[in-house]
Formats: structure tokens, sequence, C-alpha cells
């Protein structure tokens, strides 16, 4: 039988904001006499009323990014398929002491996706950040490419970013506010061989995050989407130790000659800096950026991707403009 979804209520009275402070003081001790300020308290008071929903953050990138969300004392909503699942949303839940809720709702299922952010708005209040992390991939060339892989690889990767976005984008639309950030990959600008639909899902992700943000710019919402190159998680130690085996080479030549090779900077992304660009977007003083971000990825990307911030909105307005008189046709 399936796991249920499990809300953790972490400590976040206005009783716990000593223990808060404290958690901020550790994490940033250089800089926190400075963000010890009346207007900063008011800034991290006002965090605690918000909830971002994390798909795929009991592990890797997006367990990364779960910690720095919770370190900045955001509610969070957990997901993923690991059995100790509702230990991990509760270990993070009491370290930096935010409420937490997990569901291991399988993401390929459009009910439960919908069972999922229900369950969340009831256990821990509506949602005001989406975080579609949630991949999976498979590698072969195309005709000997296996079509149930490609179906789950389109739609764990692609279609369920769209049906996340699609249920929290009428309540952030009546808040008029809301951040939805998908995190997509260097894969989603340029390609690779034999990981056709892994690309094909990424530059689909990467087009629905340019609707996304067109349609939430006039409600106060931004949505942008992050392209990393190869990331510093278990997965991706595992597979340099599985190749360096299959192509006799040492593993620190599979990451200089094969991983790190088309890096612009040779190093691996860290998850928590994924973590803290995807906090960075979702604060007040990011509500003028939609942006594509390319961290770390091929030469002829080592820039930012920036869709100039007021361009949307007016890019809307016109469109509407279009609609409109064009319907009177």
């Amino acid at each position: 039988m399936p796991l249920q979804g499990r809300a953790i209520r972490g400590t976040w009275c206005p009783a716990s904001i000593p223990a808060r402070i404290s958690t901020v003081e550790a994490a940033y001790p250089k800089i926190f006499p400075s963000l010890l300020t009346p207007f900063s308290i008011l800034i991290y008071l006002r965090l605690m009323n918000k909830t971002v929903l994390i798909t795929g953050s009991t592990s890797g990138i997006g367990l990364g990014i779960a910690r720095e969300f919770a370190k900045a004392g955001y509610n969070i909503s957990f997901n993923g398929l690991e059995k100790d699942g509702p230990e991990i949303a509760a270990a993070i839940g009491k370290e930096f002491s935010v409420k937490t809720f997990f569901s291991n709702a399988n993401l390929l299922d459009v009910s439960a996706i919908e069972k999922f952010i229900g369950e969340t708005e009831k256990n821990i209040g509506t949602i005001d950040i989406l975080v579609n992390n949630a991949g999976v991939q498979h590698v072969s060339e195309i005709e000997n490419f296996p079509v149930e892989k490609w179906n789950m690889i389109i739609g764990l990767n692609l279609s369920a970013a769209f049906h996340t976005t699609r249920l929290v984008l009428g309540g952030m639309k009546k808040k008029n506010w809301g951040r939805i950030i998908n995190i997509a990959s260097a894969h989603g600008l340029v390609a690779s061989e034999f990981k056709s639909a892994y690309v094909a899902a990424k530059h689909g992700l990467v087009g629905f995050t340019k609707v996304a943000a067109l349609e939430g710019a006039p409600f106060g919402i931004t949505a942008n989407a992050i392209c990393p190159g190869y990331v510093d998680t278990p997965l991706v130690r595992n597979q340099i130790k599985d190749q360096a085996k299959t192509h006799n080479m040492s593993e620190e030549e599979v990451i200089s000659k094969v991983m790190l090779q088309k890096h612009a900077i040779k190093k691996f992304v860290k998850t928590e800096s994924l973590g803290a660009l995807c906090v960075f977007l979702s604060g007040d003083h990011a509500e003028l950026i939609i942006l594509l971000c390319a961290i770390f990825v091929h030469p002829s990307l080592h820039f930012l991707a920036v869709v100039a911030p007021l361009w949307p909105a007016k890019c809307v307005s016109a469109e509407q403009k279009w609609h409109h008189n064009n319907s009177k046709k």
C-alpha cells in the first residue's frame, strides 16, 4: 500500500523566533549582525507564512533546494519516492523550525498530482512558490529508444510540470503573487546524442516557462528556468564510478574528459548554489526578473540569457490587444 501524504509540523509559532534567529546566525555568522534589523525581522516573519512545493525533493538537487528554502524560513511540501521520505521531511522541519508536508505522489498520475496539491494546501497552506524539479533520464539511440521510456521521460520531466503549474496558477493569480521555478538543464538549450527524450522534454520545459512567464506577469507571478550542467549529487558520483569501470579510465579522467569537458567552468554545480538561486528568485526583490539561467554549461552558453524584465508584461498587453481587435472581425 502506498504511503499517504503526511504533514510534519515544525515549531513555527512566535515563541520560536529566537530559535529561528539562532539558526540564521549559525548559517551566516559573518553577515548576521547586519541582518538583524527591525526591517529584516519583519521580512523573516513574512516568510513564515510562505509555502514552497518542490517535486523530487527527497534526494539530490531537490533535497539541496529544499534545505536552502528551509534555511530561509519557508514551509516546504516534499515529494519523492524514497521510502524514508517522511523522515527526511521531518528532519529538515525540525532542524530549521519550519512546517513540512510529505507526499510520495506518482507525478505520472494526474489524479495523484491533484491530490498532492490539495493535501499540501490543506496541511501547510496555499502554495506561494512552485519548484518543478522531478526528472528522469534514459540514454539510447533514437531507433532503439524504448517507447515506454520516452513516454515516462516526457511525462515526468515535462507534463508533470504543466499539471502542477496549472493547479497552482489560479491561487497565485488571486493573491497577485507567485513564483514558478523550473529546473531544466543545459539540455534545455543544447543537445547531446542518445538523449532524445530528455533533450526534447527540457527544451519543452524552457518553452513552457516562457509561456508561464508571459501569462503570469500581469498578476505579479514570475516564471524562471534554471539550466545547469552536471550537478554534484550522489547519482552523478555513482555515474563517474560506473563510467570509469566501463571505459577503463580513472575517475579523474571521467570528470575532466567526459563530464566537465563541455563546461565553460570546470566545476560541478553545487546543489546549494541552485537552492540559493531559487531562494533569490522567490523574493520580492525578484519581482521583475524573468530569467533563463545557463549555469556552468556549454562554452557557447557561458552567459545569462536574459529576457528583459519588463518585456513580458508589454508583450502580454500587445497580444491581448491583438486578440481583442481580431475578435471583432
